[in-house]
């Protein structure tokens, strides 16, 4: 007697946490070796017991450029801009209405937009894949990085002007 390979797959993916199935996905690799770098696994540890994440992929993280990546560096550690892809608790799409807001980890909102064709985007990603469950949460692909609110302001109030106010007015 044999068992179909669609049930004891689905099986074992329902035994199995959030952070192993993304490891084991192809194209969240990239995103998976910056949540094991960061330590966000033992960051969240047992404080949150079911978690939503939003993993961009491969090429999505490919999309990020050097110079937004460093200039993240030198404001916020790498699992502060991670903990913004991740929410406490489930949360199926079929949960998820129009404008609905989301809190991450970090206490940021992430908005939920739903467009023509059903179309899902968290806050300007659009959702690829979604309702991917493991047995402590649930994991929705989407095809950029999401970029916190907070990281945006700080980013756009240090970008160098090619005008520094006198401090000396001349002739005083």
């Amino acid at each position: 007697r044999s068992t179909p390979l669609y049930s004891s797959a689905a099986s074992d993916v329902y035994k199995r946490q959030v952070f192993e199935v993304i490891n084991d996905l192809a194209d969240l690799s990239q995103v998976s070796d910056f949540f094991s770098a960061a330590g966000v696994e033992e960051q969240i540890g047992d404080e949150v017991s079911s978690i939503t994440i939003f993993a961009p992929t491969n090429t999505a993280m490919e999309a990020l450029d050097i110079t937004a990546l460093q200039e993240f560096a030198q404001l916020v550690q790498l699992s502060d801009i991670l903990q913004f892809h991740i929410v406490p608790g489930d949360f199926y799409l079929s949960q998820l209405s129009d404008g609905t807001g989301l809190t991450t980890l970090k206490g940021e909102s992430l908005m939920v937009q739903i467009g023509d064709q059903s179309t899902i985007r968290i806050q300007d990603s659009l959702v690829t894949q979604a309702d991917i469950t493991a047995a402590n949460g649930v994991i929705h692909i989407i095809d950029t990085v999401l970029i916190p609110g907070t990281i945006k302001t700080e980013i756009s109030t240090q970008t160098p002007t090619l005008e520094e106010p006198l401090e000396h007015p001349l002739g005083t």
